[in-house]
């Protein structure tokens, strides 16, 4: 009799996944790679997190990439797809600056190296059209 009830197990196993499938299905939008270089008095600025931001309000969010030691990155989703959807985004960039936490009243600020403008999608200037043809290169001198 136990012998029975632990051989229900793969039987329910096939079940659930007949019911439930395999995740594979709708893998969500088409990605086009989106890559660039962020430099700063000509230096390449590394550490920066670059944000695409959809300009009508609705499509992916969460799409983002911290720039390499020379400057470069390459944006990738959530998910870890690497790329964008097609669209147009606004491009924000922000920096941490490190904090002394021994001090309860110290906050970590925005970095005073980037343009307050491009720290935020509502006042971003920078625009890039991602386009399944390509290519979709964001080049920021700072």
């Amino acid at each position: 009799m136990i012998w029975r009830s632990f051989a229900a197990f793969p039987l329910l196993g096939l079940t659930l996944i007949s019911i439930l499938g395999c995740g594979g299905g709708d893998s969500g939008p088409t990605l086009y790679p989106v890559t660039g270089k962020l430099t700063k008095g000509g230096q390449p600025f590394s550490g920066v997190t670059v944000t695409l931001s959809p300009t009508e309000g609705k499509g992916s969010v969460g799409l983002i990439a911290t720039t390499k030691d020379d400057g470069t990155f390459d944006i990738i989703t959530p998910q870890g797809g690497r790329g964008a959807p097609e669209g147009t985004y606004r491009v924000v960039l922000s920096k941490t600056v490190e904090v002394d936490y021994s001090n309860p009243k110290a906050k970590p600020t925005a970095s005073e190296d980037i343009p307050k403008k491009l720290q935020s999608a509502q006042s971003s200037d920078q625009v890039i059209d991602v386009k399944k043809g390509g290519p979709n290169t964001i080049e920021i001198a700072l």
